[in-house]
């Protein structure tokens, strides 16, 4: 009586077994599923719009493609042409899980990996798509204004640069011995030993130069100030007598 009661707990036990749980297919790494977000909103985790299932790896003795969302069976794919497109919105949201059943042609199946995702209600992914633009225009307004502000700092620089060049820096400065004006050295220059040979910013000129000192610039310095009234006097001299020679030919052309 004891053994029959047993016999009979094991095969209820079978018959649960067989009746609760799904075929186990073997996984096989070679075929990989591949879920690809086509057009829509896709954050970590979460999508909305046009998705595409494929499985990578040979595809040669395929026979068909299952594809398996939730355990329910969305479509078979007969042939190596296994791409399928579909719509997050012909779904219910919230969390998904895919797999695929690759069968050979010998009959053989194997189980691909598993991808599990959420879909996002339209609604919701549009409340996604209106702060993701927000904040790209947000962004865009503060590096606008951040380029703005350097280049604004970088022109004030520049300016107190060309009025005041020092000897500090990594080259120095230079006196150019073409034009006389004294430049800050750049990298662009070509170190040969004692000299370097290099461009002048303002008269354009490539010439040997010194690092000079310190005193050397304050005395140029000194002296542009001082022959400074003098230049502008005579600026205004030729300008006044430019002014004068081109009356003086239109008069030649002025009836009386």
């Amino acid at each position: 009586m004891k053994k029959r009661g047993k016999f009979l707990l094991i095969i209820l036990i079978l018959v649960f077994a067989l009746t609760s749980f799904s075929p186990a297919f073997a996984q096989d790494e070679d075929y990989r599923l591949i879920l690809k977000r086509e057009w829509g909103v896709g954050i970590p985790g979460s999508v909305q719009g046009h998705m595409s299932l494929t499985v990578t790896g040979n595809l040669q003795e395929v026979k068909t493609v299952q594809y398996v969302m939730d355990d329910t069976e969305m479509i078979t794919i007969p042939g190596t042409n296994v791409k399928h497109r579909f719509n997050t919105d012909d779904y219910p949201s919230g969390a998904h899980s895919f797999y695929a059943l690759i069968t050979f042609n010998d009959g053989q199946t194997v189980r691909s990996n598993t991808i599990t995702i959420r879909f996002l209600a339209k609604a919701e992914a549009g409340k996604i798509n209106r702060n993701i633009f927000l904040g790209i225009g947000v962004l865009t307004v503060l590096i606008l204004l951040l380029t703005f502000l350097i280049n604004k700092r970088k022109s004030k620089q520049n300016q107190q640069s060309d009025q005041a060049v020092t000897d500090s820096g990594l080259y120095g400065a230079a006196i150019c011995p073409k034009c006389g004006k004294v430049f800050k050295r750049t990298i662009a220059g070509l170190n040969l030993v004692t000299h370097r040979y290099e461009p002048c910013p303002h008269c354009g000129k490539w010439s040997m130069t010194t690092r000079a000192s310190k005193e050397e610039i304050e005395a140029l310095e000194q002296k542009v100030e001082e022959l400074l009234p003098e230049a502008l006097e005579q600026q205004a001299l030729e300008k006044k007598q430019r002014l004068e020679s081109d009356l003086l030919d239109e008069s030649k052309y002025t009836e009386l």
